[in-house]
């Protein structure tokens, strides 16, 4: 089956740009910490090849999910549905299959470490767009436990360090928090065709507080960098990466949950998810204050 240029441009924005642009940022970033805040990863050609394997993976990632989901997103998002509209599920699920050889073959060529992590990443997405994400919490787990392995794909370049776990932390409940918000935000399509997410089964009320849990857990969580490097290891003070926090991630972080207290039904969780997708960038910054 032939693709269009016109199905060329819709695979592409199928494929999430934004979203891949801020894993591919990710990546960078956690290459850069692995080789001690120095660009040698620029010249390795690990890092070239893994970041070209976890575009295709993501982006195949994207196009089986709205493939599974089209029905629902016709119903959720009217004016963003495209499979089945302008592309049909026939030619995105090809493309699919052929986007899964690519990456098992440029794989195969990988040091094994990342044969395993890429094989279970493309085996952990394909199950979640078939079963999980129609299961309360745990697809929202498995794709928050994803965000946090392209933080691990990034260390393996080089050498794991203590920042990058963090990352990895940071990267898993922020993609959390934004995972059950949009969840929130779906309920209407997501009911509709049997899903049983947390807010589906629990209410808006139980969700609300869950999500409040996590925004508490992610305020704490964001201290433990300055107490670990400022009194633990390095006898040196974060301060700036203190002053990141309170100047920028925390302002933000704070106006999310005003967000929250203020939510009274699906439609007003819209922009806070787009604040987390925001948080989620900046705060991935402040690793850079690390020393």
């Amino acid at each position: 089956m032939s693709l269009t240029a016109r199905d060329g441009w819709i695979l592409l924005r199928l494929s999430r740009p934004v979203n891949l642009l801020i894993a591919a940022l990710t990546f960078t970033l956690a290459a850069y910490l692995s080789g001690l805040h120095h660009t040698y990863f620029v010249w390795s050609r690990l890092y070239w090849h893994q970041l070209a394997v976890l575009m295709g993976i993501m982006a195949g990632g994207y196009w089986i999910n709205d493939v599974y989901d089209r029905r629902i997103d016709q119903v959720n998002k009217p004016r963003r549905s495209l499979v089945s509209v302008h592309i049909s599920a026939k030619k995105v699920v090809s493309a699919y299959l052929v986007s899964v050889l690519v990456c098992l073959l440029a794989t195969a060529w990988l040091p094994l470490k990342y044969l395993l992590l890429n094989t279970a990443a493309l085996g952990a997405l394909h199950l979640y767009a078939r079963y999980w994400k129609r299961a309360a919490i745990l697809g929202n787990l498995a794709i928050a436990l994803l965000a946090a392995l392209v933080v691990l794909a990034g260390g393996f370049v080089f050498y794991l360090r203590l920042s990058i776990v963090w990352g990895m932390v940071f990267a898993f409940l922020s993609t959390l928090l934004r995972e059950i918000t949009k969840d929130v935000e779906d309920m209407r399509g997501d009911m509709q065709f049997g899903l049983r997410t947390f807010p589906i089964l629990m209410g808006i009320g139980r969700s609300k507080q869950l999500l409040g849990a996590f925004y508490l857990l992610l305020a704490l969580a964001l201290q433990l960098p300055f107490w670990v490097y400022g009194l633990g290891w390095y006898g040196v003070w974060l301060w700036g990466y203190q002053l990141y926090l309170w100047v920028v991630l925390y302002p933000l972080l704070g106006l999310c949950g005003w967000l929250l207290w203020r939510a009274r039904k699906p439609a007003h969780f819209g922009l806070q998810s787009l604040l987390l997708k925001l948080l989620m960038l900046l705060g991935l910054g402040s690793l850079l204050l690390m020393p």
